[in-house]
């Protein structure tokens, strides 16, 4: 794990150094205790959550098509259950992006 922990909160100047201390000192302990689990921390986030990304993709064209669909027949209630499921999407998207960088 190597300090992942304390180089996070350090990057972000979220903690003092006594703090900074005690979660190496933990860490270092965890390593030595489990090292499964330190690993497990250590590639977080979890690569399950690669899925997001293409599924946000997929529902983001297949809700424009909805709503060109909804556009050309005259359907207003196509074209705005296109547009909330497509802003669903984009949030899928946007949060996936965010927690795999």
């Amino acid at each position: 794990m190597a300090g992942v922990l304390v180089y996070a909160m350090r990057r972000a100047r979220m903690m003092n150094r006594e703090e900074e201390r005690r979660l190496s000192e933990i860490e270092r302990q965890l390593c030595l205790e489990d090292p499964q689990l330190a690993e497990r921390f250590a590639r977080w986030p979890s690569p399950r959550r690669r899925w997001g990304r293409p599924v946000a993709i997929s529902m983001a064209i297949l809700c424009l098509l909805f709503v060109l669909m909804g556009i050309a027949a005259g359907s207003g209630a196509l074209v705005l259950c296109g547009l909330v499921v497509l802003s669903v999407a984009v949030w899928l998207f946007l949060s996936t992006r965010r927690t795999s960088s």
